[in-house]
């Protein structure tokens, strides 16, 4: 009778311990769920259920939540991962909800519910050869989308020339693309410019952008528009830059570059989808530069707007600036 009493008494502490476990690992799920580790909560959530020998109805819905947590409707064709976690979690909301509607809609029921419509809204399918079909539609089209960008961009930037090639290597390719003046490699702290030698300026190294024509240093530039200034760093090219418009004169000409400088930037809107634009500025004496850039397949294609009427000046100077560099070389001042 002693020995009955006594297996008894031990059949039930073994099951208060066991009990006792997995409360315990329920409790670890949860503080992993509000510390924004829900990897460790589901692996917690499993060591509960096999704890009791079962799911319950606080494990599904605490599944359930960190599931949808994971969740990344944005990377389901991209990560196959998404695929297996939409089609358990899917499962896991419908089970809660057919378990658990009879016994009323309490907060935690409208939760899961809400996650349940959010994913039928989605729309997307669990079966994987339906999934792999669009995946692979989805990879075709953006990649068709990718070379349509490319193509685009290529087209706008200033003749599709190439970087990283010598300034002498660059006159044997291309013996046509620069005017017939004579040119001159002119040294700066970033970068050099090669330029036509009667081009009567500098550039800035102390002012937020460096631009060809920050600083007039005498007399007019005589300068024509459409002139190709190359920029060079460590004797290879990393860029070009074009002369777009230009003035020096008594008048403030702003409507005039306005109109200069949407002619040129209307042309880049077929980019809008490729590259966002982005937009910075500098104040200068009297005046400011404007900054347009986009970024796209490893080029920088940027737009300078400028006008000044600098204090020890008379007169007003007005300049659109377009350059095309390599992404990697930070020259645009940024």
């Amino acid at each position: 009778m002693k020995q009955t009493l006594l297996y008894f008494f031990l059949l039930i502490s073994t099951a208060n311990f066991a009990q006792a476990i997995a409360e315990l690992k329920f409790e670890e799920a949860e503080t992993a769920f509000n510390q924004g580790n829900y990897e460790l909560a589901l692996k917690k959530v499993d060591e509960f259920e096999k704890a009791v020998g079962g799911m319950s109805d606080k494990s599904l819905f605490l599944r359930v939540i960190s599931q949808n947590k994971l969740f990344n409707p944005a990377n389901f064709y991209t990560d196959e991962k998404q695929f297996s976690l939409y089609n358990s979690l899917s499962a896991n909301a419908e089970k809660y909800i057919n378990v658990m509607e009879s016994k009323g809609l309490d907060d935690k029921f409208k939760e899961i519910y809400g996650i349940s419509e959010k994913l039928n809204n989605l729309n997307f399918p669990n079966d994987k050869i339906a999934y792999q079909k669009e995946k692979q539609r989805i990879i075709k089209e953006k990649q068709e989308k990718l070379d349509q960008c490319n193509k685009a961009f290529d087209d706008l930037t200033i003749d599709n020339l190439p970087f990283d090639i010598t300034i002498e290597e660059f006159l044997a390719q291309y013996p046509n693309v620069l005017s017939k003046k004579k040119y001159k490699l002119t040294k700066g702290t970033k970068f050099d410019l090669y330029q036509p030698k009667d081009i009567y300026m500098s550039y800035s190294t102390l002012n937020k952008f460096d631009f060809l024509g920050v600083l007039i240093m005498y007399g007019e530039p005589k300068l024509d528009i459409g002139d190709i200034t190359i920029l060079v760093k460590n004797d290879k090219i990393i860029g070009y830059q074009k002369q777009i418009y230009w003035y020096v004169g008594k008048d403030l000409r702003l409507q005039e570059l306005e109109n200069k400088y949407t002619e040129l930037s209307s042309r880049h809107l077929q980019l809008s989808d490729c590259a966002a634009l982005k937009y910075d500025f500098e104040n200068l004496p009297d005046g400011i530069r404007q900054v347009f850039y986009w970024k796209f397949n490893n080029k920088t294609a940027l737009i300078s707007q400028t006008y000044t009427k600098p204090v020890n000046w008379k007169s007003y100077f007005h300049s659109l600036i377009y350059r095309v560099t390599k992404t990697s070389e930070p020259v645009e001042g940024f």
